[in-house]
């Protein structure tokens, strides 16, 4: 009774996995319109987990979601991107992992 009474208690934050990546972009052109758009149609395509993208250079934040918001980082070849992953569900968060990993070939050289 006692254990039941606490696991109810338990923040839920506690049941979430969480990721962290880091990614170098390599393109000449940086993070333009082509790139955004399959970084976002791809982030949208997993509703289930929480995206968070910082960029170091520009101290900008986004979810993703916005082709928009991800042309303002105004990322150039070089600069880092930190993507944070979070969700309850393990294997949604390895599925998105994979995707941006192989999005584009060539593009993007994860560390």
């Amino acid at each position: 009774m006692i254990f039941q009474e606490l696991l109810l208690t338990l923040p839920l934050t506690l049941l979430l996995m969480e990721v962290i990546k880091e990614y170098t972009i390599c393109c000449e052109q940086g993070w333009h319109a082509r790139p955004c758009a399959l970084i976002t149609r791809t982030i949208v395509g997993h509703p289930e987990v929480w995206v968070e993208l910082f960029h170091p250079r520009s101290k900008r934040t986004t979810d993703g979601k916005s082709l928009f918001e991800l042309m303002l980082f105004g990322a150039n070849k070089g600069d880092k991107v930190i993507i944070k992953l979070k969700s309850e569900d393990k294997e949604e968060i390895n599925d998105l992992i994979k995707t941006l990993d192989r999005l584009i070939p060539g593009f993007y050289d994860s560390e």
